[in-house]
């Protein structure tokens, strides 16, 4: 769909990091990330909430639309999230494992291994090595 507007996608990590990393890229005019913060390269390489909140409206102002209509035609997003932490040897294995079990389904290996199951269906898994520290 980014096509249809004349522009692109580029996927990275989900850290604030990557984010900010991504602002050198040539031709990225804004960065947004699952936990709501945006860059915007021409302004500063780093999130800022009240200069995001006047760019949103004035794109919306620009487009003619308003913000509830807006929201009414993003699709909302369910989410069913569980912890399993795991070890080193078995991170590994898990990771081979879901990339076995998913060959030839779209999927994409940013952070961990996502699954699509349909345009709007799809599974992350993300193994977390919780280390056992004893003293």
């Amino acid at each position: 769909m980014p096509e249809k507007y004349g522009t692109e996608v580029i996927r990275v990590k989900d850290s604030h990091y990557a984010m900010m990393n991504a602002t050198e890229i040539p031709g990225v005019g804004l960065v947004g990330g699952t936990k709501g913060g945006i860059i915007f390269p021409d302004y500063s390489h780093a999130t800022d909430g009240m200069f995001s909140i006047m760019k949103v409206l004035e794109m919306l102002a620009a487009s003619g639309k308003t913000l509830s209509g807006t929201d009414e035609e993003t699709p909302h997003l369910f989410m069913a999230k569980k912890n399993i932490f795991c070890t080193k040897e078995q991170k590994g294995k898990i990771m081979r494992k879901l990339v076995e079990e998913s060959e030839g389904k779209t999927r994409q290996l940013i952070d961990g291994i996502k699954i699509f199951f349909g345009k709007h269906e799809w599974v992350l898994c993300i193994p977390i090595v919780k280390e056992r520290y004893f003293m």
